[in-house]
């Protein structure tokens, strides 16, 4: 009889990107979140039909960079690099912080978002502050904002032993 291992711990990494990109991600016996480091999203919309953060444009691209932790939360919150500076509201940077609307939400090949824009890489979800003043780097720009997977990178997982 085969049996499914309950605790699987890897690495996964996005090509040509520094080492504090790297992210850990667990799988817990054969339930896998859709997204992972290296994808490439679609994120559009809002509650607006025009929505004032988009001006004017249909969406925006970028690669999942990383994923952040909350707590025990450790996937809720996700980082996408645009590859270039996004303008916006007053505010420009170069990554979209993407929250789950729903605490515990799984991250599929499409859903709806709140969205933070950044000037860098976030480090952890404190980091970010309140995202409501740019002068933290941050600034939230939208509550419900769609996304979805239009290219999902080949998949790898690489076993690891945790060292302290």
């Amino acid at each position: 009889m085969f049996s499914l291992p309950d605790f699987q711990s890897s690495i996964e990494v996005a090509p040509n990107l520094p080492a504090f990109c790297y992210n850990e991600t667990i799988t817990c016996g054969v339930e896998k979140t859709m997204v992972e480091i290296g994808d490439i999203l679609l994120v559009s919309g809002g509650y607006d039909y025009d929505p004032k953060w988009l001006k004017g444009r249909e969406g925006c691209i970028g690669t999942v960079v990383r994923f952040l932790w909350e707590g025990n939360d450790r996937r809720g919150k996700l980082v996408l690099d645009l590859g270039e500076d996004f303008h916006t509201c007053e505010f420009s940077g170069r990554y979209l912080v993407l929250f789950q609307r729903c605490k515990g939400s799984a991250w599929e090949d499409k859903g709806v978002v709140h969205v933070v824009v950044g000037n860098s890489i976030p480090s952890d979800v404190k980091s970010i502050g309140v995202a409501s003043d740019p002068r933290d780097g941050f600034k939230w720009v939208e509550a419900a904002a769609s996304y979805r997977v239009i290219s999902q990178k080949a998949r790898r997982n690489v076993r690891f032993t945790e060292t302290g």
